[in-house]
């Protein structure tokens, strides 16, 4: 039989780093003698770890240090916790009985997990008859049996992943789906209401078990601005079908993009710098507001922050790799692209300020004197302007070496991407040269713009839909086409003719890119939406 191992509970520290708890450890845990205080707070061991989690549960180093080894039996090394071992399970360690229960008690066997309160061990769940059970395979005192009526574990999991399938199928929008062994639920976060799910499953159309929890979006603090009867200047509001606020986003985005939000033939454009002009889709936590006759505006219902049409914003937010709108916009009747996703949006003033801000508060670090940090930071932004004067010139005159030059404006510094052919002092100015690094690239800007241009007219034509972009430092023009089965027919029936310096990317999801399961703490385990 295949040996399955399902995720165990991992430990829970549940306290403060030490040093960082607002009240000494002796109040905290008068347990504790004097010395076993001192063990923890002057932790001499391997793992600090073991410092935190007896701080945490009030208890011994020896003691979280024998707990530790408990959890990680058969993992780290031969065995050697006092107990009797079970004649079935020889190795005694949680995990190696976890597989053994999940293939000889699949009717009762609803998981086990690492508890710490009141009494630490290891909890092993059944549906009924729990300590029976349990002492057919062990009489180790560090496992506890529980009664948790309710689905078994192989219950939760085929519920799980059942109700994802059916959710994949309706075109529900969800961000996590999880099964709590210790409550015996299957946890699903969406991005909507779950009444379309209910509904169906009233119909008939499927069965919901009653352990199935839908968490539900909070409804946003504001609600949106009623629209003035009558009010045109706007023909529609591009957004996202479902919320997005409670979604897996990751800690590093692409960098923030000055742009231009304009009202153009009654839609809001964004003119981002050195990007083409689109229609801009808003998350579903923005709201167009026409309260006022003489501006239009957009709205956030999470803090009432306003950005204005006809004036300059910052696009801030996007997820690496995240260019293309989403394939289920609503409200665009009126307005049908081409789009462009905004996740976070500010005024310039107010990007400006905060930039200002934390400048100089990190120099302030760097140099010990906020007059010398600002002096610093109005150096620095002095030379931005020089900069980018530098590079709108050098990139129109000497596009046949350069291919692009990146300013880092919260420092007044570039990187100037260049062929070869000619060396960085020749295109930096002498004043210029100590604040402006240099990579070698294969092409210069005319020939990738050259190259994008061609590939773009080409895949109009032919009614292809893709992203295409230019990548300096390869020195390529990407393309990552919607459909790369309608892409790879265009260029059989000779409709396209790539030019050499174009590279197709192909999606992820068709190099065997799978949704996996995660373990969470707790006796969970999750996967991603």
């Amino acid at each position: 039989m295949k040996r399955i191992i399902f995720p165990l509970a991992a430990i829970a520290l549940g306290g403060p780093a030490i040093g960082q708890d607002e009240k000494p450890i002796s109040e905290t845990c008068p347990n504790l003698t004097a010395e076993e205080i001192e063990e923890i707070e002057n932790y001499k061991g391997q793992f600090s770890e073991n410092a935190w989690y007896a701080r945490s549960q009030c208890v011994s180093v020896e003691e979280a240090e024998r707990r530790m080894e408990i959890q990680n039996r058969g993992a780290i090394g031969p065995r050697t916790e006092p107990g009797p071992r079970p004649a079935t399970a020889p190795d005694a360690d949680p995990g190696s009985l976890q597989v053994l229960l999940h293939e000889k008690e699949p009717a009762t066997f609803a998981g086990l997990w690492i508890q710490h309160q009141p009494v630490y061990g290891v909890a092993v769940a059944f549906t009924r008859d729990a300590a029976a059970t349990l002492a057919r395979y062990t009489s180790d005192p560090i496992y506890i049996p529980v009664e948790r009526p309710g689905p078994t574990l192989m219950e939760l999991r085929a519920t799980q992943d059942r109700i994802v399938a059916i959710l994949q199928q309706m075109g529900i929008n969800w961000f996590t789906a999880g099964s709590d062994i210790i409550k015996g639920t299957v946890d699903i976060a969406l991005g909507q209401s779950a009444d379309p799910i209910r509904e169906a499953a009233a119909r008939g159309e499927f069965d919901l078990p009653d352990y199935v929890v839908f968490k539900e979006p909070a409804p946003f603090p504001l609600p949106a601005p009623p629209i003035p009867a009558g009010d045109t200047r706007v023909k529609s509001f591009p957004q996202f079908a479902n919320r997005t606020d409670g979604g897996i986003s990751t800690l590093v985005g692409v960098p923030d993009v000055p742009a231009r939000l304009a009202l153009r033939d009654r839609c809001l454009w964004l003119y981002p710098e050195g990007e083409e002009p689109k229609i801009a889709v808003w998350e579903q936590h923005e709201a167009l507001d026409l309260t006022d006759p003489d501006r239009v505006a957009v709205m956030n219902r999470f803090s009432g922050a306003k950005v204005y049409a006809d004036s300059d914003v910052v696009l801030m937010g996007l997820q690496p790799g995240e260019v293309a709108p989403p394939t289920n916009i609503v409200g665009n009747e009126g307005c049908p692209g081409p789009y462009r996703v905004v996740r976070g949006i500010v005024p310039r003033d107010v990007w400006d300020r905060q930039q200002r801000e934390e400048g100089v508060a990190r120099r302030q670090v760097e140099l010990g004197s906020k007059a010398a940090a600002q002096a610093d930071y109005e150096a620095d932004m002095a030379r931005l302007a020089d900069l980018q004067a530098w590079r709108s010139d050098l990139l129109a005159e000497r596009g046949d070496v350069v291919a692009a030059i990146w300013i880092d404006e919260g420092q007044g510094t570039a990187h100037i991407f260049h062929t070869d052919a000619v060396m960085k002092e020749a295109l930096v100015p002498a004043k210029l040269r100590d604040f402006v690094t240099s990579q070698v690239v294969p092409q210069g800007a005319d020939a990738l713009e050259e190259a994008r241009a061609d590939i773009a007219a080409q895949f109009e034509d032919a009614g292809i839909e893709a992203q295409v972009a230019v990548e300096p430092l390869g020195g390529t023009v990407d393309v990552r086409p919607a459909d790369i089965a309608a892409l790879s027919q265009a260029a059989v029936e000779d409709k396209l003719r790539f030019p050499a310096l174009v590279r197709i990317a192909i999606p992820l999801t068709l190099r065997g890119a799978k949704v996996r399961r995660v373990p969470k703490v707790s006796g969970t385990s999750t996967c991603r939406g």
